[in-house]
């Protein structure tokens, strides 16, 4: 694999992570952000914001355990301008469903695997 060493969840940062886990990360800060703007009518502000980055500090975590809540906290306070103006221009996205034709299925266990 070349030169690059491999760094153990316990070692990585956020800037370690790929840019797919970084690209799902700001999906996550978003969704929040419409969620809270879905029930408040307003963009987060303050201590809402500490609330979101704490949800979203949780999932990240688990991926790059040397990530500080400053480091996402700064981040998710960069983006927001941002969101703000991705819900002014395009609307709240639809919020995707679950698929309920699976839910309504009985399951079955498959034998002999």
């Amino acid at each position: 694999m070349g030169n690059r060493k491999r760094l153990k969840r316990a070692d990585r940062t956020y800037k370690d992570l790929k840019q797919k886990q970084k690209a799902g990360i700001a999906d996550g800060m978003f969704e929040k952000t419409c969620d809270y703007y879905r029930e408040h009518g307003r963009m987060p502000e303050g201590e809402d914001c500490e609330k979101i980055v704490g949800q979203i500090y949780q999932r990240v975590k688990g991926i790059a355990e040397k990530a500080s809540f400053d480091e996402i906290y700064s981040l998710y306070l960069y983006r927001l301008p941002r969101y703000e103006t991705r819900i002014a221009e395009n609307g709240l996205p639809e919020k995707k469903e679950k698929k309920k034709e699976d839910a309504d299925k009985p399951k079955v266990k498959q034998i002999g695997r």
